[in-house]
């Protein structure tokens, strides 16, 4: 496991993917369970971690109408959802099918500042549930800037593998569980 990420592209423009993200929540926002602001890959108040691939407007946010709503039903209020305080990231690298099918999308507190490329801590959310709203994943800390020192990386190593999942070394020691069956990236349940 190296801690260069070299296997870490340069960061993406912030545009063109959160269009092509914006078209996708289109066809997901159907029924608010079905939007990606909720987990699907972890268990919900799990931390799990991303790279930062796209960053919002507060347009972009209002143009994901059902998103929009969902995020104001959970209690944040419109005066928090400005610029950079909605935004993608990443946990699969280098290819393959689950690469962009499945980022994961976050509200941005705040107090935290989130850059393209950074890796994030982000606490999974809970979907909607018999008329109680539903609580968005949600930033909690940037882990890693990128142009920091790299204690994550794609794993596994090696340039001519895909669907890598980000880990970070101080995962094991910290109570963090591998991917493994239904879970396939790296979380954390706290107690």
């Amino acid at each position: 496991m190296g801690s260069s990420m070299e296997n870490r592209p340069s960061a993406p423009s912030r545009k063109p993917r959160f269009l092509l993200h914006l078209a996708l929540m289109g066809t997901l926002s159907a029924c608010a369970s079905g939007l990606r602001i909720y987990p699907i890959d972890v268990p919900a108040g799990a931390l799990r971690v991303g790279e930062v691939a796209s960053l919002a407007n507060k347009k972009d946010i209002k143009a994901m109408e059902q998103t929009y709503k969902a995020l104001l039903s959970s209690g944040i209020k419109d005066s928090e959802l400005g610029n950079r305080s909605f935004g993608a990231a990443r946990v699969f690298c280098c290819g393959g099918p689950d690469e962009k099918s499945s980022d994961i999308f976050f509200y941005i507190p705040g107090d935290i500042k989130v850059e393209l490329g950074d890796i994030v801590e982000i606490r999974s959310g809970h979907h909607p549930k018999d008329g109680t709203p539903g609580r968005p994943n949600t930033a909690v800390r940037v882990v890693e800037k990128r142009e920091s020192k790299k204690s994550c990386d794609w794993d596994p190593p090696g340039d001519y593998l895909w669907n890598k999942v980000i880990y970070c070394e101080w995962m094991p020691g910290n109570g963090w569980t591998a991917p493994q069956g239904v879970y396939k990236v790296w979380y954390k349940l706290e107690r």
